[in-house]
């Protein structure tokens, strides 16, 4: 690499040790550089005044996607790409396309399971139970109705993932419901992380099937209450305690590793 041009042996930086965890990245920084010697040899060289558009640039980036061997790979091997030509197109005059960031999306645990499907039985006696004490809800103390509500959500809202809960019980406390039509949804916030694993508020709309939005417009206004400090699981707990159903509380299950996959434009 000879005739590597200078902001490309700044960005690639020096060889750690091989037992270094930086070795991986920084040989994927190679791997990209040995492709665009190979194919797109003036960005190899900066050469001044480059001009390339993304057309032109594809078939390099399709080539990076079979030169990586994971997910991981694809992402360094990318950005690299990216910030070598913003650098080419600050320094030498380039007008090169520059690639989208590369971003691990992870793939959504599942939620059914060989363990969560052998309380199929236990759902659906719940679900009889919930839908008999339709005419109920009156009679509810704020926490039960609560629950009530939650357990609606849960079941026929699709509100299946448990990160999501307390955002939605927050939501409901406060009154945040919104509404156009027959259509409701309520505006879901909580803390997690970026596309760049960065901390961050993280946002979703949830929409509410016609069950569950009719009982929340008759019974929001039963829930003041409630304290903030709730926590779902006393919800829950409350409203299954009406049908004298023994629920233990749910425990930490093992999570697999998800699997993830890059997505870049």
């Amino acid at each position: 690499m000879n005739d590597l041009a200078r902001i490309w042996s700044e960005l690639l930086g020096q060889r750690p040790a091989s037992d270094c965890p930086g070795i991986i990245p920084y040989c994927c920084r190679e791997a990209v550089l040995a492709l665009l010697e190979e194919n797109l040899p003036a960005l190899f060289m900066g050469v001044v005044g480059v001009t390339l558009a993304k057309s032109d640039l594809d078939p390099f980036i399709a080539k990076l996607h079979q030169r990586a061997g994971s997910s991981y790979e694809l992402r360094t091997m990318i950005n690299f790409t990216r910030s070598g030509i913003k650098k080419g197109n600050e320094l030498l005059a380039w007008q090169v396309y520059v690639p989208a960031p590369a971003r691990i999306i992870m793939r959504p645990r599942t939620h059914i399971t060989t363990d969560t499907f052998s309380y199929i039985h236990t759902a659906r006696h719940l679900e009889k139970l919930f839908l008999a004490d339709l005419n109920r809800p009156d009679q509810f103390q704020a926490t039960e109705l609560m629950g009530y509500l939650l357990f609606s959500a849960i079941v026929f809202g699709g509100l299946i993932d448990q990160r999501w809960i307390p955002p939605w019980l927050e939501a409901v406390q406060s009154g945040q419901i919104r509404r156009n039509g027959s259509l409701l949804w309520l505006e879901l916030e909580r803390e997690g992380k970026n596309g760049l694993r960065m901390k961050a508020t993280v946002s979703r709309r949830w929409f509410a099937d016609p069950l569950t939005s009719a009982l929340l417009l008759k019974h929001v206004g039963n829930l003041k209450e409630i304290p903030s400090t709730i926590r779902p699981w006393s919800c829950l707990k409350a409203y299954f305690c009406q049908s004298a159903l023994k629920i233990d509380p749910p425990s930490a299950s093992k999570i697999d590793p998800p699997q993830a996959v890059v997505f870049s434009v």
